[in-house]
């Protein structure tokens, strides 16, 4: 399992599920012309798409 390392901290972090929530900032809303929606929307990303720094 990947893990994230926190500069400072006395342990390293096991990446599960990765949850987002999107749509929930009206400037950005705005910038990209998408309407508002009536709730923010939610979504998950699999711990394989966390990408180590400098990574492609």
């Amino acid at each position: 399992m990947k893990q994230v390392i926190l500069d400072g901290a006395a342990y390293n972090f096991p990446i599960g599920k990765i949850l987002c929530i999107g749509r929930n900032y009206a400037d950005h809303i705005k910038e990209l012309g998408n309407e508002t929606p009536d709730a923010p929307i939610l979504f998950m990303k699999p711990a394989s798409s966390v990408i180590d720094d400098g990574g492609t």
